[in-house]
């Protein structure tokens, strides 16, 4: 009986020692902290915690990746291009266990994985209505995201028609330039794109409609790539505003961009080296000894131009452009007088690089380097949160902290 006794008060010791080990095991914080909450790719991440040296694995957004330095009390590992969300969870494993999870939010420039990529289309001239919401040409189509840019939708297919420009003033309200041999339509739909009704007809030899802006649904303007301007109070009926000199030759030097704040309007040409300024209703335009292509207004005088690859900012659009700095840059998008980004070829392996501006371009900082055969064509931003798009499908979000 003493011996039944015995064995049974053994076993019960073992039994509250094996569930007393499970305990400890399963209330064990292996995770206390992880830093920073805000992160661009290639930025470090810091776990600290108690027991690290068991972690066998780490997993980001079911992407594992291996730690560049772990310690008892601590972890660090980098983020890895291949990320293509903003939203980044991280599981922390012993074997195949999660033993910690935490999140963070991606800054800056990071390549979005797209159903683009598998189209291989080429994508040009993207406009955001909304941080979620934005359209873009792909080759013949209009398509539309509503998530941000992860996903994409056909809107319209215009098939043997090109697109050469579009301009949306929000979900529903948009127009689209379309233009076949020398006959030059705008089509402007008001439903998200079920339907297009043409606004704009003109025959146009060897020339096309480059740039749409709209300030409502009734006024907007046109810029034809000969450098001829058209203004609309109606949406109806477009009248010819200005003409550059030369617009009428066989061989007219082209423009490319328009930029309009208010009452103030300027247009560029890389081939005629000139600024088209209208400012109160009085169209002039000032030459240059150097190709001129982007062009932002800021506010009503103050804007930013690309002058010979580089970036030049004026305090009034009719007195004197200053250079920024020496920096190349290619294209650029400021979402304020400060705070900008610009592209830049590296000379030496040609590869294109997003680069961020906070003193309005006197100082650039490298953020993001693309990889190789990825070239950006277009930039928009819908306040802190940017589309960067570009050849065979390729697409790049680009937050500002």
């Amino acid at each position: 009986m003493k011996k039944i006794f015995f064995l049974l008060l053994l076993g019960s010791l073992f039994s509250c020692s094996s569930e007393t080990d499970k305990i400890i095991i399963s209330s064990t914080k292996y995770v206390t902290k992880a830093y920073p909450e805000k992160a661009r790719i290639w930025d470090t991440i810091t776990i600290e915690g108690n027991y690290l040296k068991s972690i066998s694995q780490i997993r980001i957004n079911n992407r594992f990746v291996v730690p560049i330095e772990q310690q008892e009390n601590s972890i660090k590992f980098v983020i890895p291009p291949t990320i293509h969300n903003q939203k980044v969870n991280v599981e922390v494993l012993i074997g195949l266990s999660p033993v910690g999870r935490f999140s963070l939010d991606l800054i800056g420039t990071f390549p979005l994985e797209t159903n683009f990529l598998v189209s291989d289309e080429n994508l040009r001239c993207i406009k955001m209505v909304s941080k979620d919401i934005a359209f873009v040409i792909a080759d013949s189509k209009l398509c539309k995201t509503i998530d941000g840019g992860y996903n994409w939708t056909l809107i319209k297919d215009f098939k043997e028609s090109n697109l050469s420009s579009i301009f949306f003033i929000n979900e529903n309200q948009g127009w689209v330039a379309t233009y076949r041999n020398s006959e030059n339509i705008v089509h402007y739909t008001n439903d998200g794109g079920k339907s297009f009704n043409p606004v704009f007809e003109k025959t146009i030899v060897s020339q096309y409609i480059k740039e749409i802006y709209f300030s409502s649904p009734n006024r907007g303007y046109l810029l034809t790539s000969n450098g001829r301007i058209y203004e609309t109070n109606d949406n109806s009926n477009f009248d010819l505003k200005y003409e550059f000199p030369n617009s009428g030759n066989i061989r007219p030097p082209m423009f490319s961009y328009l930029s309009v704040f208010n009452n103030t309007l300027i247009a560029s040409s890389y081939e005629a080296f000139t600024i088209i300024k209208k400012k109160n209703n009085f169209f002039d335009y000032t030459s240059f000894n150097k190709e001129v292509t982007n062009i932002q207004l800021i506010d009503e005088n103050q804007a930013y131009a690309i002058i010979g690859n580089q970036l030049y900012f004026t305090e009034d659009i009719n007195t004197n452009w200053n250079k920024t700095s020496d920096k190349l840059i290619g294209n650029f998008y400021f979402i304020s007088k400060n705070n900008g980004i610009g592209t830049f070829s590296n000379p030496i392996n040609n590869y294109e690089m997003i680069l961020q501006t906070y003193d309005g371009g006197k100082n650039w900082t490298n953020k993001f380097t693309f990889a190789d055969r990825q070239n950006s064509q277009d930039i928009d931003f819908y306040e802190n949160v940017g589309l960067i798009v570009g050849m065979r499908g390729h697409i790049w979000k680009h937050i500002y902290e």
